[in-house]
């Protein structure tokens, strides 16, 4: 680390309608420093960075910057102090270019005009730095997420960057991508740049933190040197209870009966998928990023064309070519995109738990607002939903709420089994806990489930047995006697 405190928060403190989300927490960044942000969704933590970044003001406390101190920021006034924020919803213009992404808002030279040839070099100049293949003339609109990705981290780095904030930043990204950050972010720290890291993947925050602060509803805990502290401990002060099992134990076993067989499925880079899953059971589906995992659930729950190949459900051959035919079959899917493909995050909470369901829940082209009432309250008490009222919108909630949210509109519909793609991405690890529990639930009262997951201990605690796919192909069955992650890893490769 540097020599010195870069940013200090003195209690701040902010309230929203009389509710107080940040309750006088006080911070101190060094220069050169990793600091770690962990706690619960809803702890505080995006709440701190936008005062810290100007997006909000805090009702009270103070904010020093390199001895100079200030009320409150303004967007303009903490990036020309050299804070810039990667938020985990991208502040891009897909239809510019990368180059002119990364300096919009920024001169390039002294030319009273853009001078794209320059602007072009230098983007090239910090790209090179990832090691990635993206060109400064590439439309953003035609990037992946994790491309889009680095180029938000490339927009911070053509500043003069003195404290880098990260909130997420690996969620979109592959295990090859996730390494060139690791990269990154050392770089930064041996330059004397600050970095506020926020992740849920506590792995990560040991392999990358000097310090580690942890917020809980909207108080400051602790701060903790990370070499002085363990995962166990971390997860203590963040719920305030000990971590226990993480994996709950199932408390029945899956049943002979066959739910879902598919046959020579063909689709969108995957060909010859077969396999079975039965009443009661949990079947992991693994694979590298790559590997076509989210490509062949979507093809099953209508959402993707099926190209060739038999989908069959509870004993007879079915024809799915939209989602509300797998819907009415008794399919439903949480899928990997909450934001984008989940929620409407703009639209009420009960409008989000009911737009599923409003068949049932309507007498001919009345809706009934009695059954739709209960509905809410049924799934919100059931779920624990974390909201103050049922017409707050869904953008208001954290992460792990809006989570539930969405489980919550595919249970309402009764199914008989349920495709969980990435169902804990992006959550902390007390609802993680909770939607493991639930995921447990499901198929100990008989549902089928299909279990996409990127976190191999995820998939080896809660599926009853897995099949690993490989670039569109499946490499190996596995019995739960024969989970182990380098297996597992070993299959995903390609190798048998």
């Amino acid at each position: 680390m540097g020599t010195g405190t870069l940013l200090s928060l003195r209690n701040i403190v902010k309230s929203y309608s009389g509710v107080t989300v940040l309750h006088d927490v006080s911070l101190d960044i060094e220069k050169g420093e990793v600091h770690a942000l962990v706690g619960a969704n809803g702890a505080g933590k995006s709440t701190l960075i936008k005062t810290i970044s100007g997006a909000i003001r805090p009702n009270s406390g103070k904010i020093v910057i390199e001895d100079t101190e200030y009320n409150y920021m303004t967007p303009q006034l903490s990036s020309s102090l050299g804070i810039e924020i990667i938020y985990q919803e991208f502040n891009l213009v897909p239809s510019l270019s990368v180059a002119e992404n990364i300096f919009l808002g920024n001169r390039v030279d002294d030319s009273r005009l853009v001078n794209f040839k320059v602007m072009h070099a230098k983007a090239d100049e910090i790209l090179k730095t990832f090691g990635l293949h993206i060109r400064p003339a590439d439309l953003v609109k035609n990037l992946s997420v994790a491309y889009k990705q680095i180029v938000e981290i490339a927009k911070a780095l053509a500043c003069d960057l003195k404290l880098l904030v990260l909130d997420e930043p690996t969620a979109p990204l592959t295990n090859a991508e996730v390494q060139v950050l690791y990269k990154i972010v050392r770089e930064l720290k041996e330059k004397g740049v600050s970095v506020i890291y926020i992740s849920h993947r506590l792995e990560e925050v040991f392999e990358l933190s000097d310090r580690i602060t942890v917020l809980r509803d909207g108080y400051k805990v602790v701060t903790l040197d990370t070499a002085q502290t363990n995962r166990k401990e971390l997860i203590g002060y963040m719920i305030d209870s000990e971590l226990g099992e993480e994996y709950p134990k199932r408390k029945g076993t899956w049943q002979e009966e066959v739910l879902l067989e598919v046959k020579d499925l063909c689709g969108d880079g995957f060909a010859n998928i077969n396999f079975k899953v039965h009443k009661g059971e949990i079947l992991g589906i693994s694979g590298l990023v790559g590997a076509k995992r989210s490509e062949i659930v979507r093809t099953i729950f209508g959402a993707d064309r099926l190209q060739s190949g038999e989908i069959i459900f509870e004993g007879k051959v079915v024809n799915i070519q939209t989602p509300r035919d797998a819907i009415d079959l008794g399919i439903t899917m949480v899928p990997e995109d909450r934001k984008s493909q989940g929620v409407v995050l703009s639209l009420s909470i009960g409008w989000n738990l009911t737009m599923a369901n409003l068949r049932r829940l309507s007498r001919g082209l009345v809706l009934d607002r009695t059954k739709e009432q209960n509905m809410m309250e049924e799934y919100k008490q059931a779920l624990r939903i974390k909201m103050n009222h049922v017409e707050q919108p869904v953008s208001f909630l954290s992460g792990g709420n809006q989570q539930k949210v969405v489980v919550s509109k595919w249970l309402a519909c009764e199914p008989k089994l349920i495709i969980f793609d990435e169902p804990t991405r992006g959550i902390d690890v007390g609802a993680k806990k909770e939607i493991y529990h639930l995921i447990n639930d499901l198929a100990d009262r008989g549902l089928g489930v299909l279990l996409i997951s990127s976190e191999m201990d995820e998939m080896i605690g809660l599926s009853d047995r897995m099949i690993v796919l490989s670039e569109g192909k499946i490499t190996g069955f596995l019995e739960k006697e024969e989970f182990s992650k380098q297996h597992v890893l070993d299959l995903a490769s390609g190798d048998r």
